[in-house]
């Protein structure tokens, strides 16, 4: 474990948020920072995601799933890396930002105590007692830059607002979902079911040609394996959440809100959805992807690596038209 100074000048600095580019982006149990953490000799870029003070009793339980899946699928092409963890011991807590004060958390002043990967289970396992004593946990991630020149989130890319309606072609879309599909597949092989699924999650690096993924606080690890019903589910809200929206330009109308989802919102969600298609969607779509994407919302797919499938044989040797 290593202490650092949090503050301005300090080898821990917090500033603007990185959670309120759109309104929908903020999350119930946490707040994400752009950070300058300084790790050897080097001040580096990080994605600070930190408890908010007010979800002391909630976010905990949160907190510790999300970086046992983070630490299982740290090796994973296209998932954000978790780089360290950690507690901060914040001496002006009034002043942490809420989501109406600007969000900006320079004037954040206190105690950093720093946990590598290596010391996983240190910060796991003394993570209630430290929320009582009054610190807010941390995880530092990779930065991923959208939007940017670089990299894009896909809400910018596809839904009909953001794009302006001039989405990326369908074929992209394909791609990108393909990419997902891996991720997904990797991840239930690793008894992890993602749960809350929304296109604000992920990000396409435009140079590497690579989706991101990130933000794991409501997936769950299941020591035990998952069912063919977890897997099941997990395609179904995939499909309703992320691409329904990229084919069609907007989530389903029946599935959860775009914004910050809580747990049991997930828990009571349908396990299929109907879908009638709109002459748009109907013009831009084959209807060989539209019936895979009805056979995925039905809950046919029990594997993400058949969806990848499916879908990928749906590729138009003549990309269909991008405009809706």
């Amino acid at each position: 474990m290593i202490e650092s100074r949090l503050g301005e000048q300090q080898e821990f600095r917090l500033t603007e948020a990185l959670d309120q580019w759109v309104p929908m982006a903020g999350g119930h149990s946490a707040r994400v920072f752009l950070g300058f953490l300084k790790e050897g000799q080097r001040s580096r870029q990080r994605a600070v995601k930190v408890m908010r003070p007010t979800m002391t009793i909630k976010a905990p339980p949160v907190f510790l799933e999300e970086v046992k899946i983070l630490n299982v699928m740290n090796n994973v092409p296209g998932v954000t890396k978790m780089v360290e963890m950690g507690f901060l011991k914040i001496e002006n807590m009034n002043e942490f930002p809420d989501d109406t004060n600007g969000a900006n958390a320079h004037s954040l002043q206190g105690i950093a105590h720093r946990y590598g990967l290596n010391e996983l289970s240190i910060f796991i396992s003394g993570l209630y007692e430290r929320v009582a004593e009054g610190c807010l946990p941390y995880i530092a991630l990779e930065k991923r830059q959208f939007p940017s020149r670089r990299e894009k989130n896909l809400l910018t890319l596809y839904d009909l607002g953001y794009s302006k309606g001039k989405p990326l072609s369908v074929n992209q879309a394909i791609h990108m979902a393909a990419q997902i599909c891996d991720i997904l597949d990797v991840a239930h092989n690793r008894n992890i079911w993602y749960r809350d699924h929304k296109i604000l999650h992920y990000s396409w690096h435009i140079q590497h040609e690579r989706i991101y993924v990130f933000d794991w606080n409501v997936s769950k690890l299941e020591p035990r394996g998952l069912s063919e019903d977890h897997r099941r589910f997990d395609i179904v809200h995939f499909a309703a959440r992320v691409l329904f929206h990229m084919f069609t330009g907007d989530t389903h109308p029946d599935a959860l809100m775009l914004g910050a989802t809580r747990p049991d919102e997930i828990e009571n969600a349908p396990d299929q959805y109907a879908v009638e298609w709109n002459f748009d969607a109907r013009e831009r779509l084959s209807a060989e992807i539209r019936t895979v994407l009805e056979d995925a919302l039905k809950g046919k797919y029990h594997q993400a690596s058949a969806l990848k499938k499916a879908l990928l044989a749906c590729v138009q040797s003549k990309d269909l038209n991008n405009n809706f």
